[in-house]
């Protein structure tokens, strides 16, 4: 599922840690296999001053969830015109309905050095369900086991200086304890806002940033970062929305 769409690529001050960042870099899962929409209803394809840049999810009929860092510096008081979804469709590029965002509400603790809390909200202009396709996914309420089995979704690179994948592509994770993150990056998993996951086919890469983690039909995590060059046995970074601090967050901004 890897692609890259911009010309800019962030490297964070964790070490070996990459995001994409101010709407210049996008992505498709790398080794992913394509999919439809129907089947993955909640994920919708994210705008910046109309270049495709990020993946977002829904999870109510007027609010979306992406990465924090895939809309951070936009004001968040002239949202409208700057941000628009492509949703119920398999194509990112057309088909489908495009809606307009009115509302960003980032964490207010996030961090976009550390990625602590890369989470946001948008809320859109008309809603969602106006294409029968689109719905919602329900989020996680507690934190899963490790060695869970979960899944990406993303029309990121298919390689870290490819094309962008003009269709959803999916690849499979598996989660690992906070121990096991740590212990793979003891600065980027310091905390327990953030999952790690290892590739069982497929990853993520530049582009599929605001995607879904999806583990037993539920929202777990919202793509965050890559550790490495999305490169092949390297853990990836999720923002977990199970955890106190996010759930709570969601739920006060959104009512959901």
């Amino acid at each position: 599922m890897k692609q890259v769409i911009g010309v800019l690529i962030v490297v964070a001050v964790l070490s070996g840690v990459s995001y994409a960042a101010n709407g210049t870099v996008s992505g498709r899962i790398i080794g992913g296999s394509n999919v439809i929409i129907n089947d993955y209803p909640f994920m919708v394809r994210m705008y910046r001053d109309l270049n495709s840049y990020c993946g977002a999810v829904v999870i109510g009929p007027y609010h979306a969830l992406t990465a924090a860092h895939c809309v951070y510096g936009i004001d968040s008081n002239a949202v409208y015109g700057q941000i628009h979804f492509r949703g119920g469709s398999t194509n990112q590029y057309s088909g489908g309905n495009v809606f307009s965002a009115w509302k960003l509400t980032m964490h207010p603790l996030y961090n976009h050095t550390s990625l602590e809390y890369d989470i946001a909200v948008v809320e859109i202009t008309t809603s969602f369900y106006r294409n029968p396709i689109i719905k919602p996914i329900p989020m996680q309420e507690f934190e899963p086991a490790a060695s869970t089995s979960c899944y990406a979704l993303g029309w990121g690179n298919t390689s870290p200086s490819g094309p962008q994948s003009p269709t959803l592509q999916i690849g499979y994770y598996t989660l690992g304890s906070q121990q096991y993150c740590y212990s793979m990056h003891p600065i980027a998993f310091a905390t327990p806002s953030k999952y790690c996951a290892t590739s069982q086919g497929g990853r993520i890469c530049f582009g599929d940033s605001g995607g879904a983690l999806v583990c037993g039909g539920r929202l777990h995590g919202i793509n965050s970062f890559l550790s490495g060059w999305c490169d092949a046995n390297k853990v990836e970074g999720f923002a977990k929305v199970p955890f106190s601090g996010i759930r709570s967050f969601i739920r006060q901004v959104s009512g959901i």
